[in-house]
Order: C-alpha cells, then sequence, then structure tokens
C-alpha cells in the first residue's frame, strides 16, 4: 500500500467528484436511506452519540513544524514537567526575544 501525502493548497487544486446539484435535491429521507445502504457508513448507537461534544473552532497554527537539535539535559529537563515540554521551550525562548528586543 502507498500512502499518499498532500499539502493543504494541493487539496485546493483537487477538483470534487460529487454531484452537488444531485445532493442540494435529495430530501432528508432520500439521503439517509442513500447513507443506511452505504456498508462503509454504519449508523451510530445512541451511546456513541451521546459521548459526541461539539469542539469549538480550531484557530490556525501559529507555529511552524521544525526539527531542532537539543542537548539531552536541556530535552530531559523540560520533559519531565510531562506534556506541554515542546510549548514551555517556545514560552523561554520567546521570554528572551523579547528581553533582548531593541
Amino acid at each position: 500500500m502507498t500512502t499518499v501525502t498532500y499539502t493543504a493548497n494541493d487539496l485546493k487544486k483537487v477538483k470534487s467528484e460529487t454531484d452537488w446539484k444531485r445532493v442540494d435535491a435529495m430530501t432528508d429521507k432520500e439521503i439517509t436511506k442513500a447513507a443506511l445502504s452505504d456498508p462503509d457508513n454504519f449508523p451510530l448507537t445512541d451511546k456513541e452519540l451521546s459521548g459526541m461534544h461539539r469542539r469549538r473552532l480550531q484557530n490556525k497554527p501559529v507555529t511552524d513544524l521544525i526539527t531542532i537539535s537539543l542537548n539531552h539535559e536541556i530535552a530531559d529537563y523540560f520533559k519531565s514537567y510531562g506534556k506541554g515540554w515542546q510549548t514551555r521551550i517556545n514560552e523561554v525562548l520567546q521570554k528572551h526575544i523579547d528581553s533582548h528586543h531593541a
């Protein structure tokens, strides 16, 4: 199996194969019937539905995903505080920049 990776810009260029005019013309009953006839689209149980919650709108990330080499002492120190250690490194670096900015 081959995995293909797309960027957000790549996906913007992909033409939809969905016949949206046909979908828009369907009634709710027809859409439900079509969905239930799809073996890959099984209905959720009441238990599954009750466990769902609405998410807040997600802000666009304001960080860049990069790779950085740190010595073990620094990495171990920040990791010892648990989840969010990379965010803490970012905060320390931001404070350094703020304190040295002319």
